[in-house]
Parts: C-alpha cells; sequence; structure tokens
C-alpha cells in the first residue's frame, strides 16, 4: 500500500518518484543477476548458464548451493562451494563481479571455513553466512572473514538494521522494498547506513515491478552499491509497459511519473498463479536444512 502511493502521488505531480526526493545521484542502475544457474552444478551446464547470462547484458553474478549442511563441519559442502566458485571465475573476465549468497545456511564456523575457502575467486560480497537474526554471529564472521559481509533480504525495521550495524556485523546492508514497510522505511535505514559507512544494495529476486521501485531508491541515496534482479528468460519481463533492459551491466532509470511503469493486466490474466518451488533440504538422518 505504501508503495502504491508514493506511485498515486508521482503520477498526480506527473514526476517521477525520485525526483520527489531531490532528484538521482546517477541516471543508470548497476544489477546483478540472481538465479542465473537455475540450480546448475555441473561444470558444462554452469558454463552454458554463465554465456547466457552475460548475453543478457549482466557484467555481475551471484550464485549459491542449495544442499542440507551438517553443523559445524562439513567439508562436501566446501568442497561443492568452492568448485562451483572455480568454475563460474573461470569462464568470467576479471571484471565481472561474482557474490556468494549462504541463505542464512551456516553455523558461524562453517560460515567461516566456507568464507576463507572462497578468498581466492574474487568474491564481491558474502550474503547472509548465518541467520540475520543472530547479529553476534554474523559479528564473528565479519571478523575472520576476508570478504564483505551483505545482509538484510529477511529484516523488517530500521531498528532490525542498527542492531546489524552497530555491531559491524555487516558492511552492505540488503533491505527489500516489499517487505521492510516499503520506500520511506527503505529510505531511512539507507540514511542510517550511510551513518555508518556501509552501502545498500536492495534484495529483489522478483518481478520486474519491485525491480522498478527499488531502482527510485538507488537513484537518490549516495550510498547505493548494486541492485538485484531475479534473471528472467520469459513473459514475465513483459508485465509491465516497458520492459527492463540491462545493457552492459545497467538499466537505465525510469523517467515516466510515479515509478515510472505501467501494469500489463491483460498479460498477467493470460497466465496462472507461478507456483513457488523452494528446494526441500534434508540432511542425512532425515532432519530439515534451510534451504
Amino acid at each position: 500500500i505504501e508503495c502504491a502511493l508514493w506511485d498515486i502521488l508521482g503520477k498526480s505531480l506527473k514526476q517521477p518518484v525520485y525526483k520527489l526526493l531531490g532528484g538521482p545521484y546517477r541516471n543508470k542502475i548497476r544489477v546483478y543477476a540472481n538465479g542465473w544457474t537455475g540450480g546448475a552444478i555441473e561444470k558444462e551446464e554452469v558454463r552454458d548458464k554463465i554465456q547466457i547470462a552475460l548475453a543478457a547484458g549482466y557484467q555481475a553474478l551471484k550464485f549459491s548451493v542449495a544442499v542440507p549442511v551438517w553443523p559445524i563441519k562439513d567439508p562436501t559442502v566446501v568442497r561443492r562451494i568452492t568448485l562451483l566458485a572455480e568454475t563460474i571465475r573461470k569462464n568470467i573476465k576479471p571484471e565481472i563481479l561474482l557474490m556468494f549468497d549462504g541463505h542464512g545456511r551456516y553455523d558461524p564456523r562453517l560460515a567461516i571455513e566456507i568464507g576463507n575457502a572462497l578468498k581466492d575467486y574474487d568474491i564481491f560480497f558474502y550474503e547472509e553466512p548465518v541467520p540475520p537474526d543472530d547479529e553476534k554471529a554474523m559479528a564473528e564472521v565479519a571478523k575472520n572473514v576476508p570478504i564483505t559481509i551483505a545482509t538484510g533480504e529477511r529484516l523488517v525495521t530500521k531498528w532490525d538494521f542498527q542492531r546489524i550495524l552497530e555491531l559491524k556485523a555487516a558492511a552492505i546492508l540488503q533491505p527489500d522494498l516489499a517487505r521492510c514497510l516499503g520506500f520511506g522505511e527503505a529510505l531511512k535505514i539507507a540514511h542510517l547506513a550511510e551513518a555508518h559507512s556501509a552501502y545498500i544494495a536492495p534484495h529483489c529476486p522478483m518481478s520486474p515491478v519491485l525491480t522498478a521501485i527499488s531502482m527510485h531508491l538507488d537513484a537518490v541515496i549516495p550510498n547505493f552499491l548494486i541492485q538485484e534482479r531475479l534473471f528472467l528468460t520469459d513473459w514475465r519481463n513483459d508485465i509491465i509497459s516497458e520492459p527492463l533492459r540491462v545493457e552492459n551491466g545497467f538499466i537505465k532509470l525510469p523517467e515516466k511519473p510515479g515509478w515510472g511503469i505501467e501494469l500489463n493486466e491483460d498479460l498477467c490474466k493470460q497466465h496462472p498463479v507461478i507456483p513457488t518451488h523452494i528446494p526441500k533440504l534434508f540432511r542425512e538422518d532425515g532432519t530439515i536444512s534451510d534451504w
């Protein structure tokens, strides 16, 4: 509702939302692809996926490995992560950014081991190495891993983010504008991060609608880093009036009023709800493991 009200206000004044906040710092938004691997871990398939993502205009990629984790020590998981990182890094140019998402799966000991195993692959940031509500554990990882820590997709208010910043548990915050009470609260979180010399990289593994909304936040804050975008190659790219095109790693900032988009309701009606297929991971003893 809050995001809808910003759109109504901008359109009533015939101005993009970012101009209501004083205007943009930048005219294009740096983005990275999430979900581009499609779960692939075999070398040949990963190489093919890399070429598809690069051909789509991306210059930054995030990867993850969805396997069940045994607590404290799990050499199998560490090997699989490093092998995938090695495959990706060998098949992209040095200037291509590479990020790793832990999805909050690990305890601090295993998270530290994984972080140090990845140090030779030039990882841009290490996302959610431990559950984000355990700020002290995340701070421990941050102190013992030579990769910048990112977190925030599951956090809601500025107070949640303040605890992360005070403990120096992460230097990159990832508020989700569909979860953190909207655009206004995200803007406060960004200002709070700036006061702690931290950066903003909004979470957005969703539709182009939320990507477009997030881009207005990215435009008006000095400490914007990079914007997440779900890698889509189907009709979902066209649910907004002017699809977001990635060119040389950037998306041009919308110039139309409000969020700068209109929803193609007719196209949406042509497609049923897409069921979410979150992996269900179980350890060898039957215990459920965070995906």
